[in-house]
Formats: C-alpha cells, structure tokens, sequence
C-alpha cells in the first residue's frame, strides 16, 4: 500500500509582524516575491536541519537572509552563464553593467536597455539572470526592456560592486551623455544644448558607443558635427573679414605679400595657392549669400586668370532659381516631400528628426514643427497632397505616421514595426490610405492606414535579393515599384494587396539602383542608380517594360529621382552635388532643362511640385533648398573663354571680359536675378597678348 506523502512539517513564526517586517525592508522594491520566496525556502530547510519549528529573526540572520539569497542566487546566474557561454566572469559582469548607470550623488541605480539593443552575446550572459528574477524582461512604452530587479545587488554581491567601482568613471560618463541627450530631445534638439567639439570627440573615445542609447549617439554625433561646423564658420569669418574690406586693397594686400614672400616661392605659384584658396573659400560660403562669393572669385581670377574662377562666376550669375534654404538640422538631410500647393515641405535628417516647414513664403521658410519621434537617423519622408499625413521612416527599422492636421502641434498616430532592419524608403498614396516602405532586410511592406491609428500590414514583398533603397506608389495604390541595390527594380500589381504581383524587373542599371519614381498612372517610371546615370521606362505594358531613354548629366552616382505626375518633368540629384532638371515631354528625347548648383556635397533626395515649377532638393550639406524652376532659363555669356572681370565696390554691378571680342555688364542688385545690361563689342575687347592672363 502506497504510504503517500511524508507528513507535513509544519512551522511558526515568532514575533512574526517584525521577521515579516524586515524581510520586505531587506528586499526593498515591490518586485521580490520570487526572492522572498526563495528567502522563505532557505528559512524552511535551516529550520528543518536545526530540529525546529519555530522561524526566528535569530534564524533569519542565520541563513543570510535576503541579502544571503540574492547573493546565492547571483554567484549561480554567474556560474551558469560562464559555463554556458565561454565567456570569463568579467565579461559578464560587464553586460550586467550595460543595466546599470549612477545618479547625480554617484549611487549606481537602474537602467533599462531595450532588448533590442543588446547584442547576441550579451543577451545569452544575462539570460541566467534573468531565469533567476535577478533580472527582469517586461513592456514599456511599447518596447521590451531588461532591468534590475533588486538595487541591493549593487552592493551585496561582492563581483558586481567590486566592478561598479572599477567602472565608475565611465558609468558617470555615460550617465552625463545620456542625460543630456535626453533632455536635449525632450525640448526639441535646440542646438545651446548640444556640447563642444572637444568634449564631444573625448567623450567618444572614452565609453563604448555600443551601449549608449541611440538618442545618446545620435547627441555626439551631431555635437562634433555642430563644433566643426562653428569652426569652420569662424575660420571662413576670419577669413572673409580680412578679404571683404574692399577686392582691391585685398589685391594689393596679397600682392605686397608675394613680393615679400618670394624668397619662399615663385611669385606665380604664390599667386595660383592664394587664388586657390580664395575659390575654396567662396565655395564653402552658404549658397544664400552669392554676392560675398562673387567678391572672392572675381579676387581668385585678378590674382591668378588660369585657376579656373570664371566657371564659378559664371555659376552664380546664371543660377538665378535659388529661393530659399532650409538650414535648421544638424546633419545631413536625408529626405524631402513637398505638397503640390508646394506650400508646406517636410525634410528628413540624419540628425534624428523631421522637420515641417510652411513655405507661403518661399523667400522666408518658416519653421512650423520638429517630429522627434524616431531613436536613429530619418532617412525617408513622405506626404500626402494636403499635407495632413505624414511618414517618416529611420534606421531604428520603424516607419512613423502622423497627423499633421495641426502642423505646429503634430500628433505621433502610429508606428510602424514590422522590418527587421533600417527603413531606406516610405511612400504614400494621395488619400493617406496606403503606405509602402523598403528595408535593407530586402523587403518591401504594404500597411493599410484607412484607421492611421490601427494600421494593418497587408503583405511583404520579397522579390530582391539585397538592401532596398526605392519605393514608389501609384495614385490609387494599385501599382507598387521598388529599386535595390541588387541593380534591379520589380514593378509590383498591388490590386488584390493581400496577393500582390510581380509583373516585370527592370535590369537596364549595372549597379545599386538608388531611387525610383512613378507617374500617377503608373505608365512612366523613373529609376537612378550608382552606374551614374538615370533611366525612363515605358511601362504601358508592365508585363513588356520599354527603355525610353538614358539621362546621362550627372557626373557621379544619382542618388535621387522624381517625376511630376504627368510624366513631362523629372529631377534627378548626384553626388555630383548638382540636381538636373529634365523635359520629358518626348521621352524618346528627354531635354536637360537646367542643372541646380546651391549644395556643397551629395543632392541625396529631390522633390518636384505636380506643375514643376517647384523643386525642393535635400543634401549632406544639412541645408534643403527651394527652387523656383520657372527661371530655370540660363543667361548667355560668351562664345569664348572669359578672361576678365570685375566688380565695383558696391557689388551692384559686374564686368566680365571674353577672347570673343565681347564685354558683357551685369545689374547685380538682387544678386539671385542678375541681369544683363549691355554688351561691349569691338576690337578693343580682342584677345589679349598676355598669354598668361
């Protein structure tokens, strides 16, 4: 007969109200129930072993109490995570610390890490830790996090305090960057609160990048950028005041120099480095300022006529469309969308934020609201026709939408997380209904927003074979295109968005294909790419894609593509750091309309008005510029070589000198609209016989 269990053994407390009351005192937080537990079990087996019935205070001290437990349970979590990773105990009480940071009294207190941010390998150290409830896994806002469970590990367990104080430094380190940098993106980003260059660059050098949070890296980041920034401005200012005083006395200023200096060099090579470093110098200026350009250029050809001063001459006197630039980020800018009215613009960076301009002014953009909703760089952006739905897509891998309805008060409606990797492009359709991104997980995702606050993933497109870097919708969301950097781009049938699909792959492009466009009819694409040049393509029929036409302007990888909705316009932008505008009325036969010359390094994304006579294009120069393509006509100069020019001392009016026997007067007075005024002609303007000149 099965004589059951052994009999229970029963226990009491004495002074139970006190022993109760020092255990929770002991655990200190209201997630100890797992070690209370374990603490009671402790209590149980030394009663048993001592023969009583009776759980004293005295017992308590006995077994350690709680402090005893938790330290019994954190040398096991150790011990199991040692063995079952290979890594040494240090290594895995530096991932612990990845939880810990200090206050502002220097005590080491809680930090929460989204799982997400740590590694594989740091994951499988604190995993016994987490078995053992010394570490807990739970939701906040949305996000998984791990976290202390008991603050008294701090300091009972000798391992974890003895590495505290080894590492206070750098946890006081990380905790001032952290803090900053959240309050920095609490206010907005403004830029008094970011640091120094110096102290940015050494606080990069002296804690792991890896295990700041990314608002933190994203803060360093754009604080070294800002102080080069500020110390290139000064130098250029510097510079600019002692060359601005008038052209001519800096003329004979640096000549006075080259006749002192020319023991050290030619005095032709002194005048080609000074020269030089004038042109350099005027193109560093911002784009918003040409008349001050114009002063260093003409100095430049004075100086010295063959480095080459007159092609930016004539750059500032024929780039008459400038209208605005947007200068508020504080890194690269990484996307751009513009609403047909083009009275409002939303720009991406990779300073972590989206802007929402009002462009009623075109000639003074006004800085309506900051979006600052994503933890990484914003490399996309979209809107809808009426500018109450925007998308922005990051590096953090999310999609954003939101309510633009208020643009001053922008409401975050939903976020979408459904890629496993960075977000490179996001589209809209013009009812805001259907959205499209593309990650560099290889995949496109179709969402349904019909409730933007519930949105619904339709389908994934998995047609690519590597990253993708283009997206495009067509009006009514029934014709998809993507562009990857596996050189092709897949048109997509998104009639029925639960079964989409693959109708053609276009493969004209030998290299990463960077943007893609449609017209509203889905009948003309656009695709740029690496390989330098951009194609049009006839897709009438999508299941036979025709190539219309090769655009070969740029001189380096285009990066960005657009079209109007009829097709008749495009814009491209390069590394070239030019945009060309494009007529494709015949598209067999497209016309280079005029080429955009305002940015200082990449043009990575355009955008263009339904009319075309609005373009907005996005650089890494941290500026978005605004261009009226009505005055996209280019002023004809001379039929030769220019050799001469001048400028009066109130810059209002120029002078250049040609080898065609022509002299050509310019009114500068808006120097965006230079005008000409007279032409010279006669054989007192022929070539003249200073060959050098």
């Amino acid at each position: 007969m099965d004589p059951g269990p052994p009999p229970a053994y029963t226990v009491v407390m004495t002074r139970p109200d006190e022993l109760v009351a020092r255990m929770v005192s002991d655990t200190g937080n209201g997630q100890a129930l797992p070690l209370l537990a374990y603490t009671l079990q402790r209590l149980y087996s030394e009663a048993r072993e001592a023969g009583t019935t009776v759980l004293s205070a005295t017992l308590y001290d006995k077994t350690g109490g709680v402090r005893g437990a938790l330290v019994d349970h954190a040398d096991a979590a150790l011990a199991e995570a040692t063995a079952a990773t290979g890594s040494t105990d240090e290594e895995v009480l530096t991932a612990l610390l990845r939880l810990i940071t200090v206050d502002a009294d220097g005590r080491p207190t809680r930090r929460q890490v989204p799982l997400d941010h740590l590694s594989d390998s740091t994951g499988r150290e604190v995993t016994p830790f987490v078995a053992r409830r010394l570490l807990t896994v739970n939701n906040s806002n949305g996000q998984t996090v791990v976290d202390i469970a008991h603050e008294h590990i701090f300091t009972a367990w000798t391992p974890l305090a003895t590495a505290i104080g080894q590492a206070a430094d750098g946890l006081r380190l990380r905790a001032a960057v952290e803090d900053t940098a959240a309050d920095w993106n609490r206010h907005g980003r403004p830029t008094n609160y970011l640091w120094e260059f110096d102290r940015a660059t050494e606080t990069r050098r002296a804690v792991n990048l890896t295990e700041l949070t990314p608002i933190a890296r994203i803060f360093l980041d754009i604080s070294r950028r800002h102080g080069q920034r500020r110390r290139r401005r000064l130098t250029a200012a510097l510079t600019s005041a002692l060359l601005l005083v008038t052209s001519g006395a800096f003329i004979a200023l640096v000549q006075w120099h080259i006749a002192v200096d020319r023991g050290k060099a030619t005095e032709r090579e002194r005048r080609t480095a000074v020269a030089q470093r004038l042109i350099t110098e005027a193109t560093a200026l911002p784009s918003s300022t040409p008349r001050r350009a114009l002063k260093l250029d003409l100095a430049a050809h004075e100086i010295d006529g063959r480095v080459g001063a007159m092609d930016q001459i004539a750059t500032i006197l024929t780039d008459n469309t400038l209208q605005a630039s947007l200068t508020d980020h504080l890194d690269a800018v990484s996307g751009v969308a513009l609403t047909p009215d083009g009275r409002t613009a939303l720009t991406g960076s990779r300073d972590g934020t989206a802007i929402v301009w009002d462009l009623s002014d075109p000639a003074h953009p006004a800085h309506r609201a900051t979006l600052t909703g994503h933890a990484d760089v914003v490399n996309a952006v979209a809107l809808t026709p009426d500018g109450r739905t925007a998308l922005t897509g990051s590096r953090d891998g999310t999609a954003i939408v939101w309510d633009l309805s208020d643009p001053a008060h922008p409401v975050r409606r939903a976020t979408l997380s459904g890629h496993d990797d960075t977000i490179f492009a996001v589209a809209l359709t013009p009812d805001g209904r259907t959205a499209l991104t593309g990650s560099a997980d290889h995949t496109a995702i179709v969402w349904d927003l019909s409730d933007p606050a519930h949105p619904v993933h339709r389908t994934t497109l998995t047609g690519h074979d590597d990253t993708i870097f283009a997206v495009a919708l067509t009006s009514d969301g029934r014709t998809a295109l993507t562009g990857s950097a596996d050189h092709t781009a897949i048109v997509w049938d998104l009639s029925n968005p639960a079964h989409p699909v693959h109708r053609t792959t276009l493969t004209g492009h030998t290299d990463k294909v960077n943007a893609a466009a449609l017209t509203s009819d889905g009948r003309t694409a656009l695709t740029a790419s690496d390989d330098r040049t951009a194609i049009v393509w006839d897709l009438s029929n999508p299941a036979r894609p025709v190539r219309r036409a090769t655009l070969t302007g740029h001189t380096d990888k285009v990066w960005a593509a657009a079209l109007t909705p009829d097709g008749r316009t495009a814009l491209t932008g390069g590394s070239d750091n030019t945009a060309i505008v494009w007529d494709l009325s015949d598209p067999a036969r497209p016309v280079r309309r005029a080429t955009l010359s305002g940015h200082t390094t990449i043009v990575g994304q355009v955008s263009v008005t339904p009319d075309g006579r609005t373009a907005l294009t996005a650089s890494a120069d941290h500026t978005a510029i605004l261009w009226d393509l009505t005055r996209t006509h280019t002023l004809a100069l001379h039929d030769s070589t220019v050799y001469a020019a001048a400028l009066t001392p109130d810059g209002r009016t120029a002078l250049t000198g040609s080898w065609d026997r022509t002299a050509i007067v310019w009114d500068l007075s808006d120097p965006a609209r230079p005008v000409r005024r007279a032409t010279l002609t006669g054989e007192e303007l022929s070539r003249p016989v200073d060959g050098d000149r």
